[in-house]
């Protein structure tokens, strides 16, 4: 039941935090959208600050479940590319915690001291130190040309990733994830696979 409860106040958050932003956003909006009390919402939660980091970690640990279901006997390339697919399928699936995510990063950047910003800087190291291991074995086994810095190229990639983001939002429903996946997959192709 306490589990229930919890969910409900983040879901609750997450519609209310995307149609009016976090700053704007008050504990008894969220109470109301939950359908309970205010003082309901701090048995669960000490502040809408705490309510936004719960979100997410929700978001996060959606998005590496999903990221972290590829098989160690993929190649290193088809990897990237399960890495590419599941991250665009995440924005397709959390429509609504986009605009979230993205208040999220705001509010993480304003205090670099925040927890918000600690966990920001940990998903980022956590998921750039995966791209870069996966290319760094992809050289290794000789799948991928050694003429690209690891570390540079997981930087840009998690960059055009991360810009998604913003495309979604300004474009909503006219934004073809498709293609921009196709196109991803190819600039991996063209950058990072050995021409004979």
């Amino acid at each position: 039941m306490a589990g229930e409860k919890r969910n409900l106040i983040l879901e609750a958050a997450i519609k209310i935090f995307a149609a009016k932003g976090f700053s704007q956003t008050t504990v008894s909006d969220i109470a109301e959208a939950a359908g309970i009390g205010k003082g309901t919402v701090y048995e669960y939660f000490k502040s809408k600050d705490e309510i936004l980091e719960e979100v997410f970690l929700y978001y996060m640990e959606k998005l590496e479940s999903d990221i972290l279901k590829f098989n160690e006997s993929d190649s290193q390339i088809d990897k990237l590319y399960f890495l590419i697919s599941s991250s665009v399928q995440s924005i397709n699936e959390l429509d609504d915690l986009i605009v979230v995510v993205l208040d999220f990063w705001s509010s993480a950047f304003r205090d670099s001291s925040s927890r918000l910003y600690g966990m920001m800087k940990d998903v980022y190291k956590s998921f750039n130190s995966l791209i870069s291991q996966i290319i760094i074995r992809g050289q290794e086994t000789g799948e991928m040309t050694k003429e690209i810095d690891p570390e540079y190229f997981s930087m840009m990639l998690f960059s055009i990733l991360d810009e998604m983001f913003i495309h979604k939002v300004f474009l909503g429903k006219k934004m073809d994830t498709d293609k921009f996946e196709a196109e991803c997959k190819k600039l991996v192709r063209l950058c990072l696979i050995k021409s004979n």
